[in-house]
């Protein structure tokens, strides 16, 4: 797999990525200039970006090991990356969530899970919030929200049906006008 990216007006595809490796899991710098994504290295998904005109990708973190990373997002002002780890073995799975800040090269751990498995990572609009999917080795997907300030956790979704890739809705902007009109 390859990343490539259209007008949605049409036009021809332009590839952005020139890997024999698997890359996916795509996400927009808000000021769309690069694309972060995952590209698998030795078998293990790592985090790298490019530009939205294409060329060279770039790691973004020090990646190696037996990590593989899922879901990098951009926060809403651009400044940092949330991204969730998970370590496969024999014993099951442990995943992690981190926020990276860019600029100051800082990272943060928000939560781990021993025996789960996270991905499907979304802020919220205005960057406190983060939701993500997260399955126990058992159990089935359920959606979960964390304040990134406090660390509080809940979870959003019954635990009995699978629910997946959560998304926070940005209403468009408008000039319409909502009044209320006493019937």
């Amino acid at each position: 797999f390859d990343l490539y990216a259209v007008n949605i007006n049409g036009g021809e595809p332009r590839r952005l990525t020139h890997s024999d490796e698997v890359e996916t899991d795509p996400s927009w710098a808000p000021d769309g200039s690069q694309i972060v994504y995952l590209q698998t290295v030795e078998g293990a998904y790592q985090v790298f970006v490019v530009s939205a005109g294409g060329g060279n990708s770039q790691p973004v973190l020090e990646q190696g090991g037996t990590d593989d990373f899922f879901s990098p997002r951009w926060s809403p002002d651009g400044v940092s990356l949330a991204y969730a780890t998970t370590v496969f073995d024999n014993a099951g799975s442990f995943s992690e969530i981190y926020v990276r800040n860019l600029i100051e090269g800082t990272e943060r751990l928000l939560i781990s899970a021993e025996d789960s498995f996270i991905t499907g990572i979304s802020w919220s609009i205005d960057g406190r919030q983060l939701i993500y999917t997260a399955r126990s080795a058992q159990g089935k997907w359920s959606i979960h929200m964390m304040d990134q300030d406090d660390g509080n956790t809940q979870v959003l979704t019954p635990s009995d049906i699978n629910s997946e890739t959560p998304d926070w809705f940005v209403a468009p902007k408008t000039n319409d006008v909502v009044q209320l009109v006493p019937s």
